[in-house]
């Protein structure tokens, strides 16, 4: 849809231009860190236990090749590799603030053998071999979205290059209610999310650390009070600090802060990021310039729709004049 739209685009009898917004539109990989929220045998602890792990999710992050599932999803400069975090195109954003953890899957191999993880059966798949599921293979479930075929596409390049470092991953594409019903209960273990709140991150501060019980979704709290990490604790502090400065620098800087304890921890794991394109007709006069497709709110929210208008040479014949729609019968 991007190459058709842009190619279009440029045709000498187009009707429309793109106007494309900031780097906003990204694909996490989202891993359940909760200990005591949709547990229901000793194979969740067991997972959830390995997912808090520091250098399991890194290993995660080093076995990803970002550029290779950008270009399988799509050839060209439209989808990038991303680590995560804050979204680049926010007016906040500190590229300076991101670690960043490149494919290198020799290395994830390293940090998945310093968990204790050892391939003793010759399957390909890396076994557990302590604890209640010693001597199994690590099998963990992936969720996407049937109604979202972009994290699919991604969770396929995902499975792939988990196996390729040892760990099986089942994909599982979910219909949107199926999907709502698992992520309310937490009986979850890894999903491909879609995520487009961090261009604004003050819009969003309760899920951008554990500010409520529910928040964020991969750690949410149980029963019992959540086992808050330390970092995450300073999540937290700087959340709320960012949340009530009303100072850009100060804004700027705890942000910062916030997006290198996120990245460093790969609280949640990025995949690739991409742009939102807007397709504009020539003929409509008095939309602002460079209206971007979706900051606070849609682009047909953004603007006022009254103010927008024609040229009477320009107008095209009404597909139904004089004709009032009727809904519900």
């Amino acid at each position: 849809e991007y190459v058709e739209a842009l190619t279009r685009a440029q045709e000498p009898d187009a009707e429309f231009i793109m106007n494309w917004g900031p780097e906003d539109l990204a694909f996490n990989l989202e891993i359940n860190q909760a200990i005591n929220f949709g547990i229901t045998s000793e194979r969740d602890t067991a997972i959830r236990e390995l997912f808090r792990e520091d250098d399991f999710r890194r290993a995660v992050s080093h076995a990803l090749d970002r550029d290779g599932i950008s270009q399988a999803l799509m050839r060209g400069p439209f989808l990038r590799a991303f680590q995560g975090g804050v979204a680049p195109g926010s007016p906040e954003f500190d590229k300076e603030s991101v670690v960043y953890f490149g494919y290198d899957p020799d290395k994830a191999m390293e940090l998945l053998a310093g968990l204790g993880l050892e391939d003793t059966d010759g399957n390909g798949i890396l076994n557990f071999t302590e604890g209640p599921l010693a001597g199994e293979d690590v099998i963990v479930g992936l969720n996407t979205s049937q109604d979202a075929a972009e994290t699919q596409s991604v969770g396929d390049q995902v499975v792939a290059m988990l196996a390729a470092v040892g760990i099986k991953a089942n994909p599982r594409p979910l219909t949107s209610q199926a999907g709502t019903d698992v992520n309310t209960s937490g009986e979850w273990d890894m999903r491909i999310s879609r995520v487009d709140t961090m261009l604004l991150p003050f819009t969003n501060c309760n899920n951008l650390a554990p500010m409520t019980p529910q928040t964020p979704g991969w750690h949410r709290e149980g029963s019992e009070p959540r086992e808050l990490r330390d970092w995450e604790v300073e999540m937290v502090g700087l959340v709320d600090a960012y949340c009530k400065s009303q100072d850009p620098d100060e804004r700027k800087d705890l942000l910062g802060q916030y997006n290198y304890l996120y990245t460093l921890h790969n609280y949640s794991i990025g995949t690739i990021i991409g742009r939102k394109g807007l397709a504009l007709a020539k003929r409509f006069k008095n939309v602002p310039g460079g209206t971007p497709p979706r900051m606070y709110t849609w682009v047909e929210d953004a603007i006022m729709s009254e103010t927008i208008w024609t040229p009477v040479e320009e107008q095209k014949e009404q597909v139904r004049p004089n004709t009032v729609p009727v809904y519900g019968e």
